[in-house]
């Protein structure tokens, strides 16, 4: 199952109820994972699930989050043991898979839309739950 949960403007709780519903759905016995796909400062759980981005080791995220998962789904190279080093563990069933660290909001958003297909497809077969915090103002992701 594939849930997506946006908002049309930050602060319209797109986050915190993909992040509730997430937390149920683990709790029910659901493997579940949460994709952030926001490209904003203002989404929380990435600070509260991983204390590295707090102290501003972006080293950590190389291989791990969204930008770990685009490179291997464009690389063709996407199996569950890589998705399992891609996701972080918060919970008994229950996955995160950071949002990114680039800068540029254009080439974030191309290389998305290249691989969000194959992404959710692949997240779909190891997991009983996607979850998918898209964030406000990501309207290309749509198509």
């Amino acid at each position: 199952m594939v849930l997506t949960f946006f908002s049309r403007a930050g602060g319209g709780c797109a986050t915190s109820n993909a992040l509730a519903i997430a937390m149920q759905s683990a709790m029910e016995g659901h493997r579940t994972v949460l994709l952030d796909v926001t490209f904003d400062t203002y989404n929380t759980p990435q600070i509260a699930f991983i204390p590295q981005v707090e102290n501003n080791q972006s080293g950590y995220f190389e291989n791990v989050g969204i930008d770990a998962l685009v490179r291997n789904v464009s690389a063709g190279t996407l199996k569950e043991e890589n998705i399992r080093d891609i996701e972080t563990e918060i919970g008994e069933n229950l996955y995160y898979i950071p949002r990114t660290l680039k800068k540029n909001y254009e080439i974030y958003v191309d290389e998305l839309k290249k691989s969000v297909e194959a992404m959710i497809k692949s997240l779909n077969l190891y997991h009983d739950v996607v979850i998918i915090d898209v964030g406000y103002g990501m309207n290309e992701t749509k198509e």
